[in-house]
């Protein structure tokens, strides 16, 4: 399910907190801030979704397992590479389903110790199960601080997923909108809980315009962020769609690395 899993992909943070780590799993929302200069994170995430719209019920895992890295090369850029792995499980057979591999950077256009952050993230992944199917992701990320422990968040993203093949062009081309909003509420130093709403619209291109297909969802969910230890953070995530009879569950688990130590 290639928009469940962009959506997953395009994870949530925890910025504006007092929380030592900002975090973009295990989510829909990306965060508006970037790793410090010199650290890296490594962010890994695992979960499944259950949908019953058709005849027979599918369990498919999200990502499973979905690492992505981020390491600073400024206050305010960031560099990322992310790779993950999908299975799925019908009643009766399962089957690997597919794998990506991407890179990408960050960029804060506002300074990361203010109130107010605003920052663009941009994804390409050149393999997706196949070096001829590619998917470009822009995203911009908007949070502000409402007080010492709430939060607001707001995305705005574009992303076009497409399947190549050299003799007859283009087999397959998606083009995904999200939009989704998030508030946070920070209980202590340890707990963090938040909710969120999401909406996406896609249209797919069959072949040279043989079959054009439109499609929204929306869904909300909701979760909460442990932090362990200074530099470790857990974190989880269930939602369901309103769009169709899906629901999802995600676990992640977050540490940050000072290299400059």
């Amino acid at each position: 399910m290639k928009l469940n899993s962009l959506l997953l992909s395009l994870l949530f943070t925890s910025a504006g907190f007092s929380q030592t780590i900002s975090t973009e799993a295990p989510s829909v929302s990306a965060g508006a801030v970037t790793v410090p200069k010199g650290f890296l994170q490594g962010e890994l995430s695992s979960g499944f979704y259950v949908n019953k719209d058709g005849s027979e019920t599918i369990t498919a895992s999200n990502e499973s397992p979905f690492l992505l890295l981020r390491f600073g090369i400024s206050d305010r850029i960031e560099l990322r590479m992310q790779q993950r792995v999908s299975y799925r499980r019908f009643a009766t057979s399962h089957r690997f389903d597919y794998q990506t591999i991407g890179i990408g950077g960050k960029y804060a256009i506002l300074p990361n110790d203010g109130t107010t952050n605003l920052a663009v993230i941009v994804n390409y992944s050149p393999y997706n199960n196949t070096w001829r199917a590619q998917q470009g992701d822009v995203t911009l990320a908007f949070s502000k601080n409402l007080g010492d422990k709430s939060s607001i968040g707001v995305n705005t993203a574009f992303s076009r997923y497409h399947l190549n093949d050299p003799l007859i062009g283009i087999i397959l081309r998606t083009n995904s909108v999200l939009g989704s909003a998030v508030y946070s509420w920070q209980l202590n130093e340890k707990w963090t809980f938040f909710g969120e709403y999401y909406h996406s619209y896609s249209t797919t291109i069959v072949g040279e315009n043989i079959a054009n297909n439109s499609g929204y969802f929306n869904g909300v969910d909701f979760g909460v962020q442990f932090l362990l230890r200074d530099n470790i953070q857990l974190d989880w995530a269930s939602g369901f769609n309103f769009s169709n009879r899906e629901h999802f569950h995600s676990i992640g688990f977050n540490m940050y690395i000072n290299t400059k130590k």
